[in-house]
């Protein structure tokens, strides 16, 4: 649902149970979906997108309520799902990837780093829950770790360099 002076245009989505309102924009192939919300004077574009990840990885189910809010800014590729809240003057870009209860209101809550040693993707780190976020994986550090060298010697050690 779009409300007030909620802006969205292009291609945008907004779907589901997700509201969209206040001074907030959401345009381009953006998509904000499911629970989410967008407000205050949030900016959501690009191919960006704000959902709540109902997929199921590695057998767990991930579900919740994202928010976007303030004057914080997601775009280009990156997603804001589950819990999640971006807030204050935060900008989410790139390939970042906000999940699970984490908390961005700055660039320095979260770093994303991208994997050249096999499949190239991106992973994020959130500072304020010191959650790791690769593809279906969400986890802490030594969950990552463990997960890794399961899959292998060499991601086991390239991601355990990175958690250190």
């Amino acid at each position: 649902m779009v409300c007030d002076n909620a802006r969205v245009f292009g291609k945008a989505w907004v779907c589901d149970d997700a509201l969209v309102y206040g001074n907030a924009l959401v345009c381009d192939n953006a998509e904000v979906s499911d629970n989410a919300e967008v407000f205050g004077n949030a900016r959501v574009y690009g191919n960006a997108r704000v959902y709540d990840d109902t997929r199921v990885c590695d057998d767990a189910e991930v579900f919740g309520n994202a928010r976007v809010y303030g004057n914080a800014l997601v775009c280009d590729n990156a997603e804001v799902s589950d819990n999640a809240e971006v807030f204050g003057n935060a900008r989410v870009y790139g390939k970042a990837s906000i999940s699970g209860n984490a908390r961005v209101k700055s660039n320095g809550d979260y770093i994303v780093f991208k994997n050249n040693w096999s499949s190239g993707r991106y992973f994020t780190y959130t500072k304020s829950n010191q959650m790791w976020k690769v593809g279906c994986f969400y986890g802490t550090g030594q969950e990552l770790i463990e997960k890794a060298y399961a899959d292998s010697e060499l991601s086991g050690k390239c991601y355990e360099a990175y958690v250190k």
